[in-house]
Parts: C-alpha cells; structure tokens; sequence
C-alpha cells in the first residue's frame, strides 16, 4: 500500500469511517477503550437477505516490534457487559490480525490480513465461501482508498513516545 505504517493504522483505528471501507459492515462502535492501543469494538455486518446478519463483540490490541518496527492488530472475540443484543448471530472472531510491515523506506506497507472467523449459526458453506473470496480484497481495496482520504492522519505508533501515547488517546472515539 502506497503510505506510512501510522497512515495504515489511522484507517484501522477510525472508527467514524469503518464503514466506509470493511466489506458488509454497517454498524461499529467503540464499548470500551483501556488506552490507544487496546479497545473492545463491536461491529455488524449484513449478508444476504435470506441469512441472519452477523455481528462481533471483540478485543482490538496494537503492539509494535521495536527492532522491526512490525505493527501487528490483534483481534479476538470477547464477551462485554456493554455489548448490544445480537442483529442476527453473534460471529466468533478466533485469533485474527492485520500485520503492517514498512517498506521502502517507510514510504510503503506491506498489509497481511489473516482473519479467523465462524459465523456461528447455520450458515452453508458455499455462502461462506463466497464472502471469503470477495471480503478481502474488497475491504483491503477499500483500505487503499481510504488513505487518501483528506482527513486521513497519522495514527501514533505504540512504543514510540509517552508523549504519541497521549496523542492517540485523542484520535479514537469512545462511544459510552
């Protein structure tokens, strides 16, 4: 992707335009954030008119390798006492990550996606299928876009400064 590794992570950490770039989403919000780096989100996604939405509740965890200068979003399902009822199904987010690696100087990142996920419910695997071959790159052109957006910043990286720390507690809203 053509842009910094605090760009990349600006788009993942904005929540007032998700929607705009992840594939079927429709409706995300923050319940809780313990600081820049670590929040609980829950997000919904539509699918097919015949099937049940989807929705997740899960714990998003930004740690940066302070030799490589790897950024890695680790993301999981968790349960939350501020967390709606379900639209639908409530998914199963298992072990997944965005792993932003910088290149070229900086000036580019390299964005590994692997995403784990069961729908739960009954859902038949041919629709499972087909989300899986679209949602990717559907969602990692979407990123694309997105940083070149105008209002897109540079998000902080964590274990730069005690001071980007502070920088970034102001760049993610908090929906009570």
């Amino acid at each position: 992707v053509e842009g910094e590794i605090g760009q990349v992570l600006y788009v993942l950490m904005d929540n007032d335009h998700r929607v705009e770039w992840v594939d079927r989403l429709y409706d995300n919000y923050i319940l809780e954030r313990t600081s820049p780096f670590d929040y609980v989100l829950y997000q919904a996604f539509e699918l097919p008119a015949i099937f049940a939405s989807r929705d997740y509740v899960y714990r998003g965890q930004v740690a940066r390798d302070s030799d490589t200068g790897v950024v890695t979003l680790s993301m999981s399902s968790v349960e939350h006492p501020k967390a709606p009822e379900t639209v639908g199904v409530r998914a199963n987010l298992v072990d997944s990550r965005y792993v932003l690696t910088p290149m070229d100087d900086g000036a580019k990142t390299r964005i590994v996606v692997e995403i784990m996920t069961d729908p739960e419910g009954l859902m038949p695997a041919w629709l499972v299928n087909l989300i899986q071959r679209s949602w990717p790159v559907d969602t990692l052109n979407g990123l694309r876009e997105q940083i070149g957006k105008p209002y897109t910043d540079r998000y902080p990286l964590p274990g730069v400064s005690e001071e980007t720390s502070a920088v970034a507690a102001d760049k993610v809203p908090v929906v009570e």
